[in-house]
């Protein structure tokens, strides 16, 4: 009877168009689930079954390349004729791989640093531009990281990104450490506080970092 049930269900969501691909850190704690919805690349992570990042869209904006959508919250209404790296998608393929090596540092804290995640590299192309991009996500037992790729093609060959729209919807007012975006130095003490601190506390970090760094 399970097995009926699930064929059933299987066959229910390749129907619907459902192509949920997933991958979990090697402690098998955190799972990162990626999707495509309306054209539209989206991602989420839990940790032991908690919601950690809320389902949050990915893209890059392009110079000359407008939109003719606001990208404001996840309910949003895309129109099917944007442009730029952010919807229009189609899932191509996906791929696993698995990581795990262990590098001494010339001088730190730690003495032997160990490099363990397993990746997920996810293909998606826009069949209106002819384009396609990769981003390829690596889950670790303590965080996930990832990427976007460009492979070597006719239709996306120069061009300029403008904007990222790289979305991180958090569950709730939680704890952050971060420092202060700048090109010119990452030199900055960590700053603790909720997220809804932030904006209020940035620029005045900013100055007592810069301060000090001089």
């Amino acid at each position: 009877m399970k097995k009926v049930l699930f064929i059933v269900l299987g066959l229910a969501l390749y129907l619907q168009g459902v192509a949920i691909e997933t991958v979990e850190s090697p402690s098998l704690n955190l799972k990162a689930y990626f999707d495509i919805r309306d054209g539209r690349p989206v991602y989420w992570l839990l940790h032991k079954g908690d919601t950690i990042i809320r389902p949050s869209y990915l893209g890059l904006q392009l110079r000359g390349e407008k939109n003719r959508s606001e990208f404001n919250d996840f309910d949003s209404k895309i129109n099917d004729n944007a442009q730029g790296l952010m919807n229009g998608f189609v899932l191509i393929g996906s791929e696993r791989h698995r990581f795990d090596e262990t590098w001494q540092p010339v001088w730190g804290e730690e003495r032997n640093i160990r490099n363990h995640y397993n990746e997920m590299l996810i293909t998606l192309k826009q069949p209106e531009k002819d384009r396609s991009i990769q981003i390829c996500f690596r889950l670790f037992d303590d965080g996930l990281g990832f990427r976007y790729i460009f492979p070597q093609q006719r239709n996306l060959n120069y061009f300029v990104i403008e904007e990222e729209m790289t979305e991180f919807a958090m569950p709730g007012d939680i704890t952050a450490y971060w420092i202060p975006g700048d090109y010119d130095t990452q030199e900055y003490e960590y700053t603790r506080c909720r997220l809804s601190e932030i904006r209020g506390i940035q620029e005045k970090t900013s100055k007592a970092n810069l301060m000090r760094a001089r």
